[in-house]
C-alpha cells in the first residue's frame, strides 16, 4: 500500500503533536531517584484580596498570609499522616512544589502514595514558609516504623 507524501507529512505532524501534548500533560521533572517533583500551579489573580480577608474567608487556606513578596504559610505537622493526604493538605495551603522521599536508606519509589506515611518534613512543622519553597516529605510504608535518625 502506497501512501501519498502529503498524507505521510500529515501523519508525522499528528504524531509530533500527540507526543508534545503527552509530554506536556506529564510535565513535572523527576530528577532524583525516589523523588517526585510537583510544580506549583498559578492561582487566579483576577480579584484582589487583603491578607486579613484571605485568612477569615477561606478556611482551606487557614494560616496563609499575603505579604509583599508572596504568600506564606505555617508548615503543618504531617507526621504519621498518609502521604497522599499530606500532599492534598499542602495543596490546600497553595503549596505545589514538593518532593517525596523514602525515609529509609533503601531509596524506594512511592508508587502508591496511599500506602505510605510521613515520618518528617523539611522544612519542619511550625516554620513559616514561602509557598515557592520546596517541601520534602520523608515517608515509609504504612506497616513500617519511622527511622530513629533523619538522613
Amino acid at each position: 500500500m502506497k501512501i501519498e507524501r502529503s498524507t505521510q507529512i500529515a501523519l508525522a505532524v499528528l504524531l509530533v503533536v500527540a507526543v508534545a501534548v503527552s509530554c506536556n500533560l506529564n510535565s513535572g521533572p523527576t530528577s532524583q531517584a525516589g523523588s517526585t517533583w510537583v510544580e506549583r500551579r498559578s492561582r487566579s489573580t483576577a480579584t484582589s484580596t487583603t491578607a486579613e480577608s484571605v485568612r477569615t474567608t477561606d478556611s482551606a487556606l487557614r494560616g496563609l498570609s499575603t505579604r509583599r513578596g508572596g504568600d506564606y504559610y505555617v508548615m503543618p505537622d504531617l507526621r504519621g499522616r498518609q502521604l497522599q493526604d499530606s500532599q492534598d493538605h499542602l495543596a490546600d495551603l497553595g503549596v505545589y512544589l514538593f518532593a517525596q522521599r523514602d525515609a529509609t536508606s533503601a531509596n524506594r519509589y512511592q508508587v502508591l502514595d496511599t500506602n505510605w506515611k510521613v515520618c518528617w518534613t523539611r522544612p519542619q512543622a511550625g516554620k513559616r514558609v514561602h509557598v515557592d519553597t520546596r517541601v520534602f516529605l520523608y515517608s515509609v510504608k504504612l506497616d513500617e516504623a519511622c527511622p530513629r535518625s533523619r538522613r
